[in-house]
This record gives structure tokens, sequence and C-alpha cells, in this order.
């Protein structure tokens, strides 16, 4: 048992705030979840260490497919969930209450202890839903990142904004189950909201996790063509990199009288995805030839052969083709975030960063741009997507003669959508583009120049008065359009400086403040060291 974060007291009772459902809890009785319980007027997680399940796993399993592909990691699980799904696989842990179902009590060190035992190469939450343990987790977690493990989560992703955040820092990885794409689906089969998934979702992505999205087709639920449709089109605006697991269902628990999914509906599924863009789409939980291997997406090559859990033969090399280089969002051990822990002591400051940053890597031109419009729009095209992706939207645009903020503000907005397509979230983008065109028509006479001149802080104001410019997008349009001296905090850079012992903290502002009292202010130099 453990004192809990993330509530507060109402009265005598308290109100978690871990997931969504945001329970408000009587003394003595428990959440939703079944092991977060009122005691004395203070919120206890009750599972603390309480191990149900414990098992040496390949990380196929998971599934991840683009992540550690290969590798083995140890995988433990609890007691308890957040949802109450009529088909759930492992319901006599989810559905169990403490004492009902034997468990072991383990420390976050001795889970650390038996994964590198085992060789393994990281540990995975899993088998009941990980968050309602976040306590265990985030210190399981911590630990194993100061010793060299890769973290994962195998998750429902309901689960609020505050505790994904903090347990950010030390999670390398989720495979988020989206069970349906209907909130009746929801609410009928899993008794939960669907949005607060897609968010959370969005949110993970956001901050750097690398994310693998599951899938389970149940015949007559969620099997519709539309449906299916819909999903896969909410993936690429996502991001068409994340792969896409589509799992045959079998029946379980309260959902016995559904039948297995059709192996027609199956493939079905892998059609639609890849009409829709995805990159990487998988069927799990069957035997389809190449249905789980890994292809290139540019230019096709057979990169892992896949049998089974088991790879039988694996070409990448750094999360790319060999053949083409095209990226495959594919964590490898040479890869990003390969041995993250680092030895007590051996902290870094900004200018050693710096420094070796620079030895390698060539950032020259690294944002080209022919217009401070240009720069705008590529700020607000690039949120949650490649770089890749922004370019094709770019180019698209110079060929059509519509670089131009008078031709964006009075485009046809389907139009300018349908341009913006291949960076994700069009519709979102191409709205927040036309916004900020027509504001500048309206305010600055159609000259963008005139919205980076003048007091910096005032026209960051400004700028994030503007639907959909946020801290990051306003400070890269200072930055890279105007050439003001406004650090860029983006989230991998907090990820940098807490990775190297140099500040932890998930707060924008502060870690602006503190980049900018420990270098000089110089644009072209916040420019390179962002780049």
């Amino acid at each position: 048992m453990r004192e809990a974060r993330f509530w507060k007291p109402e009265g005598d009772r308290v109100r978690c705030h871990l997931c969504p459902h945001s329970c408000g809890i009587a003394p003595l009785r428990r959440g939703i979840c079944g092991v977060r319980e009122n005691r004395d007027g203070k919120l206890y997680s009750m599972n603390y260490g309480k191990v149900s399940s414990a098992n040496v796993d390949p990380v196929e399993k998971k599934p991840l497919f683009h992540f550690y592909p290969g590798s083995r990691v140890f995988s433990i699980g609890s007691l308890g969930c957040t949802f109450r799904c009529l088909h759930c696989q492992n319901y006599t842990i989810s559905m169990a209450s403490l004492g009902e179902f034997g468990t072991r009590d383990m420390t976050p060190q001795e889970v650390v202890d038996i994964a590198l035992e085992h060789r393994c190469q990281g540990i995975a939450f899993t088998y009941n839903e990980p968050t309602i343990w976040h306590e265990f987790a985030y210190d399981a977690c911590k630990l194993a990142k100061e010793r060299g493990l890769y973290t994962a989560y195998v998750s429902n992703g309901y689960i609020q904004e505050e505790p994904l955040r903090e347990i950010s820092r030390y999670l390398d990885a989720m495979n988020i189950d989206i069970k349906g794409f209907t909130q009746e689906f929801y609410k009928g089969v899993c008794r939960a909201p669907l949005r607060p998934v897609l968010d959370a979702t969005v949110l993970a992505h956001s901050l750097g996790i690398h994310l693998e999205l599951t899938y389970l087709i149940i015949p007559g639920k969620n099997d519709s063509e539309k449906e299916v449709r819909e999903f896969a089109s909410w993936c690429y605006d996502l991001d068409p990199r994340v792969p896409i697991h589509f799992s045959r269902f079998h029946p379980d628990y309260k959902m016995t009288d559904a039948p297995p999914t059709p192996l027609s509906t199956m493939e079905m599924a892998k059609r639609i995805g890849q009409e829709e863009g995805l990159k990487f789409v998988y069927l799990g939980n069957v035997r389809i030839p190449h249905g789980e291997d890994t292809y290139c997406p540019k230019c096709g090559s057979l990169l892992i052969r896949r049998d089974g859990f088991t790879v039988a033969s694996m070409e990448p090399r750094d999360g790319r083709c060999p053949r083409c280089g095209e990226d495959l969002y594919m964590v490898q051990a040479d890869s990003r975030v390969a041995q993250r822990g680092r030895p007590p002591g051996d902290a870094l400051n900004v200018r050693d960063m710096l420094d070796r940053l620079s030895e390698g890597h060539d950032v020259s031109g690294w944002w080209p741009a022919t217009s401070e419009w240009e720069v705008m729009v590529g700020a607000i095209l690039v949120q949650q997507t490649t770089w890749e992706s922004v370019e094709r939207v770019l180019d698209a645009l110079k060929e059509r003669g519509a670089m131009d903020v008078e031709a964006m503000a009075f485009m046809p907005l389907e139009e300018l959508q349908e341009i913006v397509r291949p960076a994700g979230f069009y519709r979102q983008k191409a709205s927040r583009i036309q916004g900020l065109a027509r504001y500048i028509v309206r305010e600055h006479a159609s000259d963008p120049r005139r919205l980076l001149e003048g007091d910096v802080e005032e026209r960051r104001k400004e700028l994030l008065a503007q639907p959909g410019i946020g801290e990051e997008t306003a400070d890269a349009i200072l930055l890279f359009a105007g050439r003001r001296p406004k650090f860029i905090a983006a989230a991998y850079v907090r990820r940098l400086l807490d990775r190297l012992d140099i500040l932890t903290s998930d707060d924008y502002r502060e870690v602006q403040r503190f980049m900018e009292s420990e270098l000089p202010r110089d644009a072209e130099l916040y420019m390179r060291l962002y780049a």
C-alpha cells in the first residue's frame, strides 16, 4: 500500500484524478479500478508492488513490432482495470479484486534486477491495465532507465493528462488498444467513453513516446467498413507511420456468442488501412501469409520476416531501410532511445551538450524557406508529423502558386484541406493556417513581417492568441521567421536535458528561461541548437 498521486480531498470523499473516470470515493471505498481506496481522507494505491503475472516475453507479443524488434522484455501485471470489457481475455486478473487472486510482492528494484538477471532489454507493464498502478510503475520505470532498460506500457489509453506527462519522462513505448471507433461501442462494451482514449493517444505521441495501436475486430460490433475506415483515417491524421495491429477476435469472457473474426474481414481491414495511407498495417492473432512481416513503404523491400512472435530475419539498421534509407518509425538498439539511462554524476552542461551535438550534425539551412509566411505555414504543419510530410505540402502549395498570405486567406477551405492532407490533421491545420492568414490580411495589411516586428513578448502574445498556435509554434515562428531570440523548449529538448541530468522540468517556460539564461541571446545560436 502506498499513498496515491493525483487526487484531491472533497469533504469526507476524495476525488481521484488518475484516469478520466475521476471517481469520487467515499471513506473505505474504492474507485472503479478496484485498487485505489479512501482511508482517513487520503487516497491509497492498494496494489503497489502486487504482481499477479510475470513472464519473459518477446517484445513482439505486446505487440510492439517497431520497438527493439527481436528483444526480450520482462512483462509484469497486477489486478484491476478502468474498463469492464465484455470480451476481456485477461478477465481473471483485470476483473479480480485484491485478495481474490494470488499476488507476489515485488519492489521496483526487484523488478529491475529480475529483468537484468533474465537478460531482458526492457520491462513491460501489461496483462491488466498498467495506469492503475501508476505509483509503482513510475518508481520501477525510473529505476529501469538508470540501468539502461527500456520501458513499455500495454494500455487501454484511459489516463488523464497530468499523470501521462509525469510518467512520459521514463516511459519509452506504448501499445494502446483502441477497442472500437464509436462512442456506442465503448459505452456498451467497455463501459467508458472513447474520446479520452483518443486524446491520451495524441498526447502520448506528442510527448515522444513510441506508439503502436491495436484494434481488435469483433464481428457485428466494430467490424463495419465505415468504422474501420474512420479509424484508419484518424490514424493517418495522427501519424501515418504509427504501426497499426488489426487483431482477430476469439470468443471469451461474456462475449462467447460472437464468432471468430472471418479472414476476409481481417484482409478488408488491412486493405482499408493501406488505402488510407497507413505505412505499417499488421494482422495479428491469425495466420495470414506476410500478415506480420514488415515491408519498406517506399521501396517495398521485405525488411523483417516474423514467424509468430519470433523474428526470423531482420534487415533494418538504425530504424531505416538499408536499401533506400526510408525512416521506418523504428527504435533499435543503436537508435534513439537506446541506453537512455546514464550513470549518476555523468552530467553535461548546456555548452557541453551544444558542442557535442555540433560535432556530429551539420544543421546549416535546416529550415529552408523563401519567405516569413512559408516559415509560419511550416511551423503549423509540422505539429505532430514529420518534416518530410511538411515538405510535400509546401511543394504542392508552391506548384499551385498558393504560397501567399492572401491566396490562403481566400482559398476555399476544402481545397486547402486537400493540399494539407499529407501533413495529417489536415482539417485542423488548414483551418489554423487560413485563420492566421486572414488575421494578417486584416490586422497587418497582408504583410507577415509586421507581425514579427516590435516588442518580442507582445508579438508572442499576439501569436498565442491565434487558434491552434501554442508556445512551441509561436516561438518557432518568432525564431525562424523573425530571427527573434526566443528559445524553443520543445518536448524532446526537455527530455534531452532530463536524460543528461542538466534540468528536470516539464514546464515549457521554466526550461525556456533556463536555456536563455545559460546561453547568449543569439537567434542564430538558438536555431542551431534547436535543429
